[in-house]
């Protein structure tokens, strides 16, 4: 009964990791990224956008502030309507060789109202990242 219990904590677990990826489809990257954005987390914002793998110490840090700056716009305008309810994606639009990805990502507030905006994405490495 144990061994049975400890496989759906391992099951669970693996599921919450593989949800938590950053590798995953282009609809869960962005709908992560839109999370991220609304609720604040630069970390996740900086896992998940692709960043050139000579980029300098500077250069991160520099895009790291303009997601500080961006995340207390829309951490302001999620508390102003209420916190988000949900976050959903729509169809995916792919470049001809599916290295670059297009996702309409729809943001319902608690406050019923909602905003619209697509994330483009790119593969890198066999990884979906957020191309800014």
């Amino acid at each position: 009964m144990q061994s049975l219990k400890n496989w759906f904590v391992l099951v669970a677990v693996s599921l919450f990791l593989a949800a938590c990826s950053s590798s995953g489809d282009p609809e869960q990257v962005a709908q992560a990224f839109t999370r991220a954005a609304y609720a604040g987390d630069v970390d996740k914002l900086m896992e998940l956008i692709d960043t050139p793998a000579n980029a300098q110490a500077n250069q991160k840090d520099m895009v790291r502030g303009k997601l500080q700056m961006m995340v207390a716009a829309t951490s302001a305008l999620a508390a102003q309507k209420g916190g988000v309810d949900k976050i959903e994606t729509g169809k995916v639009s792919y470049n001809e060789d599916k290295t670059i990805a297009t996702v309409p990502v729809t943001v319902l507030f608690e406050n019923d109202e909602k905003t619209t905006d697509s994330v483009r994405l790119v593969k890198v490495d066999g990884d979906w990242k957020v191309k800014l």
